[in-house]
């Protein structure tokens, strides 16, 4: 008897030390790390590029809570292969993620003028340097850690 009252107890401990660290990982990831972005009643697309082996893409996104704010927010959304491509329905296969939140001043996004005299609103420097690292907007960002203005 004292066996299978001291199995229950281990038992009990290790499923109640589960849920505890359960719950701790869950406020940690929704106070810490999870990006609001329902705040931002604007948006603008400032640019998407495919990675060299078409495993990945990323498309920005410049947020602004007002259009005319001061302040503007540049989220770059990682999607994954099989779905690779930007406009490929809406990101409907596969769930994308917010790899780069950076804030930046209104003022210093510009445009670009292209050779055929295309002009671009909103530009955002955004250029795959290999397979795990893309260059957004003077930032070097590695896809698996990616880039969050508030922590690095």
């Amino acid at each position: 008897m004292n066996i299978t009252k001291r199995k229950v107890k281990i038992i009990s401990s290790i499923v109640l030390s589960a849920i505890l660290v359960f719950l701790i990982h869950n406020f940690v990831y929704h106070h810490y790390f999870k990006q609001d972005i329902t705040q931002f009643r604007y948006g603008f697309s400032a640019g998407s590029a495919i990675s060299p082996n078409e495993q990945h893409s990323v498309h920005l996104v410049i947020k602004r809570a007002e259009m005319d704010s001061d302040v503007s927010y540049i989220v770059g959304w990682l999607n994954f292969a099989g779905n690779a491509h930007p406009y490929n329905n809406g990101w409907a296969e596969s769930e994308p993620r917010i790899i780069f939140w950076q804030r930046v001043e209104t003022d210093s996004i510009n445009e670009k003028v292209f050779d055929d005299g295309l002009v671009i609103e909103n530009w955002i420097d955004l250029e795959w340097m290999d397979n795990d690292t893309v260059y957004i907007n003077g930032t070097n960002v590695n896809i698996n850690r990616g880039f969050d203005y508030r922590r690095n």
